[in-house]
């Protein structure tokens, strides 16, 4: 071996000695097991979940494979941070996502969500699955983080809890691989910020003026913080802290927040006997200008007609055919109940039923003819805030509940062709077998006009 085989051997034996050792693979494996194992048994609790984030800057805070001067300071963003991929570690999966944080969201108000989500992104399949939620005190209405799958994309967004049903105050794509998801809401005074992060996040930071430091949020749950955004969010930044790094992401600015959510039009003077009751279903405007224009028909009116109306319910069946249940009416006389069915290659089907009576709990319409069945299908739509639905095919047999999950209250009912013996059950919100709210035969609630069946 020669001089120079001698000193090559003696460099590259000292250069082996400088590096740090390789991390035990075993320990992240063991780590990302047991965190996928606890978002799997938190998404059975709470259904599945939402995020979103934007282009991160990542400090690690771990030491240089090739650093031989000992640990770095805390680590903070520099007036130009370089912009490099985001840790993914603790990144949200739409498919396994983050476990559900706050205060329970009942499956009434997780189902209106969804409902009236559906409406506002026009989504034919929609999924909301709630993340966070709090009360804020200032308004003392219920703030709730979701995330939604419409047709197999993912959005997130922020709903609030108002009179006349949820108000979207932040809604935006998911972003693949987010570590934290950031709106900008309305506060107190000024916006503030709400940031939902990975549970098992340390802590998040706000720093003004493109971060030269960063102070604290307030914590509300694991892996959620608040602050107040003042001064100019446009040139802010926050910061999250994951067991695998540091996150630096651009703060939201309110001035980008989405317009308040659209509702339908109503009238400024209702009926008297007009029901107060929100839309349930997801509703096809040109399916629900055509059923306006069959009610004036039925009415005997034309299309000119001052016709005003409320969607009670909206539905499909997998034969093709497509339904509204309304209440309508022209000019200043009274409410009806109204049906409009319309049957793949046949004419549409309008269903006059009377005028609705005062405070009136359930209506409903019975689908014929339904292309490949041997039944019919009975919609049963009460009111939104009483109980269970119970069905019977005659006066001898045993009630059996019917209302049909994710339906919100509404029951789908396969009838017999020609039934006239079958009866409904309607109970209050607790359930009280003694005072139920509407007891008798169906044909009762099928009435034409002119006749009943």
């Amino acid at each position: 071996m020669t001089p120079i085989d001698d000193e090559l051997r003696a460099a590259l034996h000292g250069r082996a000695q400088s590096l740090a050792p390789a991390p035990d693979p075993l320990a992240g494996i063991e780590r990302r097991a047991k965190r996928i194992q606890r978002n799997r048994i938190g998404a059975a609790v709470a259904g599945s979940a939402l995020a979103v984030a934007a282009i991160a800057v990542v400090l690690p805070t771990l030491q240089s494979a090739t650093s031989t001067t000992g640990p770095r300071p805390p680590a903070v963003a520099s007036a130009e941070p370089t912009l490099v991929p985001a840790p993914v570690s603790y990144a949200l999966d739409p498919n396994d996502p983050w476990e559900f944080r706050g205060e329970p969201v009942d499956e009434g108000t997780r189902a209106t969500i969804q409902r009236e989500y559906a409406t506002r992104v026009q989504g034919a399949e929609v999924l909301v699955t709630p993340l966070f939620a709090k009360v804020y005190e200032p308004s003392q209405q219920l703030e709730v983080v979701f995330l939604a799958e419409v047709d197999g994309s993912f959005r997130w967004g922020v709903a609030v809890s108002t009179e006349s049903g949820p108000d979207f105050r932040w809604d935006e794509e998911l972003t693949p691989q987010a570590v934290s998801l950031a709106a900008a809401l309305p506060g107190d005074e000024v916006a503030r910020l709400l940031v939902v992060a990975s549970p098992e996040s340390s802590a998040a930071f706000y720093g003004f003026n493109d971060a030269t430091e960063f102070d604290d949020m307030a914590k509300l749950a694991p892996g959620v913080s608040t602050r107040a955004l003042e001064g100019d969010p446009a040139t802010d930044l926050y910061r999250v802290d994951l067991p695998d790094g540091q996150v630096i992401l651009p703060a939201p600015d309110p001035a980008e927040a989405p317009p308040e959510s659209e509702t339908p039009p109503v009238p400024e003077v209702l009926p008297a006997n007009a029901l107060d009751w929100s839309r349930r279903g997801v509703v096809d405007p040109e399916l629900e200008a055509r059923a306006v224009s069959g009610f004036a028909a039925a009415r005997g009116a034309d299309d000119s007609a001052d016709v005003g109306h409320t969607v009670l319910f909206a539905g499909d069946n997998d034969a093709g055919q497509r339904y509204l249940l309304l209440q309508a009416w022209l000019d200043e006389g009274p409410a009806y109940s109204f049906g409009w069915i319309e049957t793949p290659g046949e004419d549409p089907q309008p269903v006059l039923q009377p005028v609705l009576a005062d405070e009136e709990q359930v209506v409903a319409i019975l689908l014929t003819g339904i292309p490949g069945r041997s039944t019919d299908e009975l919609v049963v739509v009460p009111a939104p805030t009483t109980g269970e639905v119970l069905y019977r095919a005659t006066a001898g047999e045993q009630y059996r509940p019917v209302s049909t999950p994710g339906l919100d209250g509404v029951a789908l009912v396969d009838r017999a062709l020609g039934a006239d013996q079958d009866e409904l059950l309607l109970l209050d919100g607790d359930g009280d077998l003694d005072s139920p709210l509407f007891e008798g035969p169906v044909v009762d609630l099928l009435c034409g006009v002119k006749e009943c069946g």
